[in-house]
């Protein structure tokens, strides 16, 4: 009988000290603040980073179709420039009119151009651009220098072409005339 007496007191003494345990707030363990503040931090520079891949990639699109829209400028001015050539010979006074306006149009487009390039280059250093943009951009920058090479080249054909009548009337000096 008296270990039952036993026996209980000791049931009595551990329930009290369960609902004393109960009773009384946990203490939180300090690493899991430390966690879960990492974790916040965490995801915070991976939303972070997940904008400005984004920003990057719609800056990288917009650049594309800049690149694209100044391309087909160049080809057009390219056109602009072979017809202004062939047509020197018809009116050389409107064939230098037009030489000029597509020179200023190509020297338009090649500075959208070198702003898109230096834009591309500047991101594919940030690591977030398109390489293959970046090539497709100084492709169509070397194409826009050569077809303002070609428009210099027409615009002094057209030169010539309007000199040449005026030099041919010009009175022709004898080899002693001049000295």
């Amino acid at each position: 009988m008296q270990q039952i007496d036993s026996l209980t007191s000791r049931i009595a003494q551990a329930l009290d000290a369960a609902e004393a345990a109960l009773d009384r707030p946990a203490e939180p363990d300090p690493r899991i603040a430390e966690l879960e503040e990492a974790l916040a931090q965490a995801k915070a520079a991976q939303d972070s980073a997940a904008q400005d891949l984004a920003d990057a990639q719609q800056q990288i699109e917009t650049l594309r179709g800049d690149l694209s829209a100044t391309q087909a400028e160049v080809t057009l001015l390219r056109t602009e420039v072979e017809t202004a050539a062939e047509a020197t010979a018809d009116d050389p006074t409107a064939a230098l009119e037009r030489l000029d306006q597509s020179v200023q149009q190509v020297q338009q487009a090649n500075e959208v151009l070198r702003h898109n390039n230096a834009a591309l280059r500047a991101a594919h250093e940030a690591g977030i651009a398109d390489p293959q943009a970046v090539n497709d951009g100084l492709k169509a920058e070397i194409e826009a220098l050569r077809a303002a090479r070609e428009a210099d080249a027409a615009t002094a054909g057209a030169i010539l072409a309007r000199l040449d009548p005026l030099l041919s009337q010009a009175p022709k000096l004898s080899d002693g005339e001049g000295t």
